[in-house]
């Protein structure tokens, strides 16, 4: 196995053994898992596993809104507060996406709301 993968390999488990956990279990693991990487030589892997994990956790907590177009900046502020409240405080991002005919998509690690043109066309199409 390469060492990218095995690095995103240990930042995957790592990431998924800490859900759930309270902050003493989650140092537990962490200290564990820089004790297994000593006990075989490969300690000076730990940052690198620690920033992908870092990064797991900041792409998971965001929210991708595809816009057909740019909107006001009001309106874009609107929407991502409301976003933001009904996904328990996730961050949005705000991508403009030429492929949309109009309307949006919100895409997070669980969800995705196709509400565009391009879908509704895209389904109508398949139903004749």
């Amino acid at each position: 196995m390469n060492t990218k993968k095995y690095i995103s390999n240990l930042a995957e488990a790592l990431f998924l053994a800490q859900e759930g956990k309270k902050e003493e279990e989650k140092n537990k693991l962490a200290e564990n898992l820089r004790r297994i990487l000593k006990e075989r030589k490969k300690e000076y892997l730990l940052p690198k596993v620690i920033e992908k994990f870092e990064e797991m956790i900041s792409r998971r907590q965001r929210i991708k809104l595809f816009l057909a177009k740019d909107q006001k900046s009001d309106l874009i502020k609107k929407i991502k507060s409301f976003l933001s409240e009904k996904f328990k405080g996730k961050e949005v991002d705000i991508i403009i996406d030429q492929n949309l005919i109009g309307g949006f998509r919100v895409k997070t690690e669980n969800v995705l709301i196709k509400a565009s043109v391009k879908d509704f066309l895209n389904e109508f199409k398949t139903c004749l």
